[in-house]
């Protein structure tokens, strides 16, 4: 089974990242993850990256932060500002911080480019959300490669997109990728199938709103 590989194919994507099948099946899906979830409510002009499960987008950012040694400009900025030296008395810095939230928002001003950027791959890798954001994978399927029939494989582990034509089997997935093609197919070769637009049908449905 070949897995397309979202990353270096990216800008294959891009050409048809915007057409009115992708977002419905991106709105579709998000959508109903959230309701799924329950503590948030899927915001279109928002990243999935952000709907994650989890903080791992948060520990990648604040690594690469500090890793650009902008940490340490955060730090002089907050001296400028009247933060008292760390070395000379540790106990008046850190209350110095509790106490003034423009120095976070300094900080976030400073990390926010180590995030996920709109138009990127990573800014559709929502975490924990393989059962939803397999519609979208679909979509994307369907117009990138129209000769190949393409379902959603759903399997209580995992759910993805594959398409089938003579010659094999393509994967769409934007988690796992094309480094698991055999965690994938382990994970859903008795998965049950359906069509894209059932699929976007039923999640469209919200099945989990009370």
């Amino acid at each position: 089974m070949n897995v397309f590989n979202y990353d270096t194919q990216w800008s294959r994507v891009l050409r048809v990242l915007d057409h009115p099948l992708i977002l419905r099946a991106l709105n579709a899906g998000m959508t109903s993850q959230c309701d799924y979830v329950g503590h948030r409510v899927w915001e279109p002009d928002s990243g999935p990256w952000e709907f994650s499960c989890g903080d791992g987008w948060c520990m990648d950012a604040q690594a690469k932060f500090e890793e650009s040694g902008q940490d340490e400009e955060w730090h002089e900025w907050c001296k400028t500002q009247g933060c008292p030296n760390y070395e000379d008395d540790p106990g008046a810095c850190d209350e110095w911080y509790n106490t003034h939230q423009e120095a976070w928002d300094k900080y976030s001003e400073l990390e926010e480019p180590f995030f996920p950027q709109p138009r990127t791959p990573d800014w559709y890798r929502c975490w924990g959300a393989c059962h939803w954001i397999a519609v979208w994978n679909c979509a994307i399927g369907e117009l990138l490669f129209p000769d190949m029939k393409w379902h959603v494989v759903k399997e209580e582990e995992h759910s993805t997109a594959i398409g089938i034509d003579s010659g094999g089997r393509m994967c769409m997935d934007i988690l796992w990728g094309r480094d698991h093609a055999s965690e994938i197919w382990d994970a859903i070769r008795n998965g049950e199938c359906y069509t894209l637009m059932d699929e976007i049908e039923w999640q469209e449905t919200r099945p989990y709103r009370a």
